[in-house]
């Protein structure tokens, strides 16, 4: 990913499960993206919160935050891939 470019990216759920039915998963993404863009590490172009995925239009390098924020609260909650 080049920096400065503006990508067009998609993050899916495994097994396509509808995570982002419930608020607490949208929360995540959108604090990341907030945290993110106030952090100036990427430029808000357009999004979308799917029940199994999300769309995104951003400029500037990603990293592992909101990743790593749904992977632990997928833990926590025990939830597990059908």
């Amino acid at each position: 990913m080049e920096l400065e470019k503006i990508y067009f990216f998609t993050a899916t759920i495994h097994n396509w499960i509808p995570l982002f039915n419930e608020g607490s998963y949208k929360k995540i993404i959108l604090s990341s993206l907030k945290y993110l863009s106030d952090k100036q590490l990427i430029k808000i172009y357009g999004f979308v919160i799917m029940p199994n995925h999300t769309d995104d239009g951003v400029k500037a390098k990603l990293s592992a935050f909101t990743y790593a924020k749904v992977s632990y609260l997928l833990k926590a909650e025990r939830i597990t891939p059908k």
